[in-house]
């Protein structure tokens, strides 16, 4: 593949029988029925008050008429209470179908007065982002833009969370945090917005994407140990190219972006490769660039992931099987209890325990 020659595509510009549905706003409802529950016990009524918020009684506030379509928001003071978090729910999509998710929040003081507020939201509650100011872009996780609404000194915002794939019941779940940065004041959360995305670039990587306390040779998702991501569904035989580092990628600059390239010569079919021997609590960035097939082969640039993998003392992955438990761990390991083998291939009732100090590879406890 001669790359020299190669077009270059951004998600902005996407290429040619590539095309997108219209972002689609859902405010967020609570109560019996709502779209809206509390995150840690499913409540629909138990995180919030009609008629506003009184910013000490640790409760979300429900005000009509201020969000997107004059319907309610919900206000929080996150800098002096201590809130529930919330997930809400988008219903109705369709099973297996990727989509883009924002988070819809209001600020204040537009156009030219103290501009405040925020929210923060994220695809689970490990991986949330603050949203503030708007970037100017909603395609990257973590960016955000003006979505046109206003109300008096209000704005409206769209964050940008990732893309997130619908379940078997058609179901995508976001999580609210009334959590925000200094200054900003309060927070208003106007709902959630998706897009469906037929992907032409590599998407949904594993391990996921800002994902915390990975194993160090990632072998508990992967046998042998490797990076893997989604094929691109808006064209067929796609090639990458795979750029990996502990320095955030710098898109200013052509690829590798800062980073290591990771496949040699010619871009990769597969959509796996192993990475380097991976540090203790260390942050790794990836890249994977996708080729769609053309007589001028077209780029799509990948978004740039992350990871950051286990402390040393991290309790393993335990994988039990028959006759014996095999662990990923540091040496040495302390094992109590029993382990009742069924005669079927199958071990339960295992309670093991470790002490970690030195280095060391894989280990094996055998039933005795």
């Amino acid at each position: 593949m001669k790359r020299l020659l190669l077009t270059k595509v951004f998600l902005v510009v996407l290429g040619a029988g590539i095309s997108q549905a219209a972002i689609t706003h859902i405010s967020a409802s609570g109560g019996d029925g709502g779209n809206t529950v509390n995150a840690g016990t499913d409540s629909a009524t138990d995180w919030y008050v009609g008629g506003g918020n009184l910013n000490s009684d640790n409760l979300w506030g429900e005000r009509g008429g201020f969000g997107e379509n004059a319907e309610q928001i919900y206000e929080c003071w996150g800098l002096v209470e201590t809130l529930p978090q919330l997930k809400t729910t988008i219903s109705g999509l369709i099973p297996g179908q990727p989509y883009k998710i924002w988070v819809n929040y209001v600020r204040f003081g537009y156009p030219s007065g103290n501009k405040r507020g925020g929210i923060t939201a994220g695809l689970s509650l490990d991986n949330l982002y603050t949203f503030d100011e708007e970037t100017g872009n909603d395609t990257i996780a973590g960016g955000s833009v003006l979505t046109g609404f206003t109300n008096s000194d209000r704005a409206g915002l769209r964050g940008y969370l990732d893309l997130a794939v619908a379940d078997a019941g058609g179901n995508i779940v976001i999580y609210i945090d009334g959590l925000i940065n200094e200054g900003e004041e309060r927070a208003w959360y106007d709902g959630v917005s998706y897009e469906a995305f037929i992907p032409p670039t590599a998407w949904d990587p594993d391990p996921a994407n800002k994902e915390s306390d990975v194993e160090t040779d990632l072998s508990a998702r992967a046998i042998t140990g490797e990076l893997s991501w989604n094929a691109p569904t808006a064209y067929n035989d796609a090639t990458y190219d795979i750029y990996f580092g502990t320095t955030e990628p710098n898109f200013n600059d052509p690829a590798p972006y800062g980073l290591t390239q990771l496949n040699i010569g010619d871009a990769q079919s597969a959509t796996s490769i192993v990475p380097p021997v991976l540090d203790y609590e260390t942050t790794y960035y990836w890249v994977v660039d996708a080729y769609e097939p053309n007589t001028v082969p077209i780029l799509y640039q990948g978004s740039g992931w992350s990871f950051t993998t286990a402390p040393s003392d991290y309790a393993p992955t335990v994988t039990a099987g028959n006759n014996y438990i095999t662990w990923l761990a540091n040496l040495p390991q302390t094992i109590n209890g029993m382990v009742n083998d069924l005669g079927e291939g199958d071990v339960e009732n295992a309670d093991v325990a470790w002490e970690c100090s030195v280095p060391a590879s894989n280990g094996t406890v055998r039933d005795g």
